[in-house]
C-alpha cells in the first residue's frame, strides 16, 4: 500500500513518515506539494473564537461548554470557525489545523531535528511540487492579476525548499526518492 497525498494530504503523509517510523504498515510514500511547516499548527486558541461566535463561550463550567459546541450544526460551527466564507492561504483559520501532541504531530523544530537522525520511515518517496503553486493561495486584483515576484517568492520559499530539504534528508539516508 502506498500513502499518498497532495497538498493537507502531502502533509499528512509526511507526518506518518515521522509518526510511525519503525512501524509505517506503507511500503511507500507520494507527496505532492507540502511538507510540514506549509501550514501553522493549531496552538489551541482557536477553541475560544469559536465558542465566542457561538455564544456558547462559558468560563465558569468547561463541561457546559463543550456540550453547547456538540450541540450545534457543522454549518454554525463551519461559519464561527471562518470570519469569511473562503478563508486565504494566510488569514487566521479557527480549527481544523493539526495539534502537537508529540506522537503524531510534532514542532517544526522536532521534524528538523528527527529528518537530520534519519527518524522518519525509510520508504520509497515519490516528492515534487508544482510551478507557480502559490497563484492559487495569494490575493490578486482581477484587473492586474497575480503580483508574480510575491507568488515567485512565496512559492519558493513555502514549497520548493521545502521539498529539496525533505529530498536531501531522504537521500542522504540512503532512501530512495
Amino acid at each position: 500500500m502506498t500513502l499518498a497525498g497532495h497538498s493537507a494530504g502531502s502533509i499528512s503523509a509526511a507526518y506518518w513518515s515521522y509518526a510511525y517510523a519503525s512501524d509505517p504498515i506503507v511500503s511507500a510514500f507520494v507527496e505532492f506539494s507540502g511538507q510540514p511547516g506549509l501550514l501553522p499548527l493549531d496552538d489551541g486558541s482557536g477553541w475560544g473564537h469559536v465558542a465566542n461566535q457561538t455564544g456558547c463561550a462559558n468560563s465558569r463550567d468547561v463541561e457546559e461548554e463543550l456540550e453547547c459546541m456538540q450541540s450545534l450544526p457543522a454549518r454554525e460551527l463551519k461559519s464561527a470557525m471562518y470570519d469569511t466564507n473562503m478563508p486565504s492561504f494566510t488569514d487566521a483559520v479557527y480549527g481544523g489545523r493539526p495539534v502537537v501532541d508529540n506522537v503524531s504531530v510534532f514542532t517544526a523544530e522536532e521534524y528538523a531535528s528527527r529528518g537530520l537522525e534519519g527518524k522518519f520511515a525509510k520508504l520509497p518517496l515519490l516528492i515534487t511540487h508544482t510551478t507557480n503553486e502559490a497563484d492559487a493561495i495569494l490575493h490578486f486584483s482581477p484587473l492586474t492579476g497575480v503580483n508574480t515576484t510575491l507568488s515567485e517568492l512565496f512559492t519558493l520559499s513555502s514549497f520548493h525548499c521545502p521539498v529539496a530539504v525533505a529530498v536531501n534528508l531522504s537521500a542522504s539516508h540512503g532512501v530512495p526518492t
